[in-house]
């Protein structure tokens, strides 16, 4: 668990990061936006889905890679592969809900 826990706060750092460094490069987007009616939230809601469909993914990947690692690993130790669906099932949902604060 102590390693799920450093391992999501890594990735919700470099969320973090990822989502200031494309705000920064689309300033003149924002602008233009701006000037053609849109609202503060209206940009801000953008950026919110455009990061939180990032942690989406990234824990999407993240839960297939992990999986696919227990299950080649016992496969090769001819163990039998347990893995807890609700485990599974989570780690995305848990991805999402760090990188999107509510409005």
């Amino acid at each position: 668990m102590l390693l799920a826990g450093i391992c999501l706060t890594i990735g919700v750092v470099g969320i973090a990061n990822t989502t200031l460094v494309t705000v920064m490069e689309r300033t003149v987007e924002i602008g233009l936006r701006r000037a053609l009616g849109a609202r503060s939230h209206h940009i801000a809601s953008q950026f919110r889905t455009e990061s939180a469909t990032l942690a989406a993914l990234g824990g999407l990947v993240g839960t297939s890679l992990g999986t696919v690692t227990v299950v080649a690993t016992a496969a090769a130790e001819q163990w039998t592969p347990v893995i807890d669906p609700t485990t599974v099932a989570a780690a995305p949902l848990i991805g999402l809900s760090s990188a999107s604060p509510p409005a």
